[in-house]
């Protein structure tokens, strides 16, 4: 069809706090991509803005969607120390308590 797909890389501090980003379109403009404080962007989320897209054959002002899937980069092994982690810990969602049976486990 009429719609246009790209893939976009994120950091994960702006999956988790937001961003702006410009996307040159295929006539020259310039779009803002926005995704405002708060608003969490999870890797493989899509996201579309209507009517960006390639134009409908025999009707050149109704256009598809531009389609974004995001990829979120996420830091490297050891990028922060125990302080810094229980820091980060501390601002985040609380973790969901495992029960853990007793007896002989695989750690994986």
């Amino acid at each position: 069809g009429n719609d246009l797909s790209m893939r976009m890389e994120i950091e994960l501090v702006e999956a988790l706090c937001g961003f702006q980003r410009t996307v040159q379109t295929l006539d020259n403009r310039t779009l803002v991509v926005t995704s405002l404080p708060g608003t969490t962007v999870a890797d493989g989320d899509i996201r579309i803005i209507r009517g960006e897209g390639m134009p409908v054959y025999r009707d050149p002002y109704t256009k598809g969607g531009l389609f974004f899937k995001f990829k979120v980069n996420y830091p490297a092994t050891n990028f922060a120390g125990e302080a810094q982690l229980a820091a980060l810990e501390k601002l985040l969602p609380p973790r969901q308590e495992q029960n853990i049976p007793d007896g002989e486990l695989e750690e994986c």
